[in-house]
């Protein structure tokens, strides 16, 4: 991977070619870091010479998701003594019994992980994000589309099915179709983001690009959707399993 040195800062970064690119874009990401992507035929002395161009703005953006990155691990690390649903967090308790494989849930205020008594604690924990994202899913199918239901009926909406996946990159998204999809992982967030997300899709039944009608339509079912927006940008690096 290409290294750039920036005052006393070295950055890698990746070079993408792609044939939709017109002109060379710079992306940076918590996962993935800095990328160059550039038109075909493009030669990466060029196209380093925007990472020069925007060197204040980049060592910035590196510096800030060095910090979400350090938030994010000890998320993780947490992860192993505590569960996140619907914004409030729950302690892990790991029960052995004579079962097979791993089953949890919430109960009495603990998430309960029943797992069997010959099982490595290690072992178990690595089995973790499997059980959460299992157990997550199956309560976004019995929660969000009752939610869509309501709030379809509540504005006037008119949609076809409502899936449940686990979105990497999107909170959720519109079809032209008019089919709706939501990351299970939206159900670690508070209620009122679960909200904000399901008419923020629903608006785009409307209106499938982020105009500013398009806002102005979000702004009259949730007239605090620059606050749950905001929250939901500083906080989903954190809403991982």
């Amino acid at each position: 991977m290409p290294v750039v040195r920036l005052g006393n800062t070295e950055i890698e970064y990746t070079v993408v070619h792609s044939k939709r690119a017109r002109n060379i874009r710079l992306q940076i990401d918590i996962d993935d870091g800095v990328t160059l992507h550039v038109p075909p035929g493009c030669r990466e002395s060029q196209a380093r010479k925007i990472l020069f161009e925007k060197e204040r703005w980049l060592l910035k953006k590196v510096k800030e998701f060095q910090s979400l990155r350090m938030e994010r691990e000890t998320r993780l690390k947490r992860a192993r003594r505590e569960f996140l649903y619907l914004g409030k967090t729950y302690p892990i308790e790991l029960v052995r019994r004579v079962t097979n494989g791993l089953r949890g849930g919430l109960q009495g205020g603990k998430f309960i992980v029943e797992a069997p008594n010959d099982i490595p604690i290690r072992n178990i924990q690595a089995h973790y994000p499997a059980l959460f994202e299992r157990w997550y899913r199956q309560q976004a199918r019995a929660l969000i589309p009752p939610r869509v239901q309501s709030l379809a009926a509540q504005y006037g909406f008119r949609y076809r099915k409502v899936f449940i996946k686990n979105q990497k990159t999107r909170w959720g998204s519109c079809s032209r179709a008019g089919n709706l999809n939501f990351s299970c992982r939206l159900l670690m967030a508070p209620p009122r983001i679960v909200d904000a997300v399901i008419i923020h899709e629903l608006a785009h039944l409307r209106i499938m690009n982020h105009s500013e009608r398009f806002w102005k339509l979000v702004a009259t079912m949730d007239p605090r959707y620059e606050e749950h927006e905001a929250w939901l940008k500083q906080h989903e690096h954190l809403l991982i399993l």
